[in-house]
């Protein structure tokens, strides 16, 4: 990614870098999962923001939000997923989530997952991504 950018005289962020890392090897298909620190658009990296610039770029793909606000809406699919989480992720092609995704909650699907990333700029403490 970074080589691309500097033959066009671009210099990206770290988590620009890793934005267009993470778009690649979504392209070259697999299940993800994708953590973000922030909900709300008016975050760049929010998981609003990325569900919505993925759903562009790759509209075949199955997504489930985790959230807040997604969590707590019973028309969307996410609805009370933290109780079951494992049997509510299984079935998506990427599974973007928030800290809402924290501590008590165990992702149990070993082998399921072709990439994980997380996109946590600014002050999240470690112990919140891990």
């Amino acid at each position: 990614m970074e080589r691309w950018a500097k033959l066009a005289g671009v210099q990206l962020s770290q988590v620009e870098a890793l934005k267009l890392a993470m778009e690649e090897a979504i392209a070259k298909g697999g299940r993800h999962l994708i953590e973000t620190c922030a909900q709300r658009t008016d975050s760049k990296w929010s998981s609003q923001n990325l569900e919505k610039h993925l759903l562009e770029q790759f509209p075949e793909k199955t997504i489930l939000r985790i959230d807040s606000e997604s969590v707590a809406d019973p028309e969307r699919p996410a609805y009370g997923c933290i109780e079951h989480i494992n049997a509510s992720i299984k079935d998506f092609d990427l599974v973007i989530c928030t800290t809402v995704v924290e501590s008590g909650v165990s992702v149990e699907l070993f082998g399921h997952f072709e990439g994980v990333w997380t996109i946590a700029p600014g002050v999240t403490p470690e112990s919140s991504v891990s």
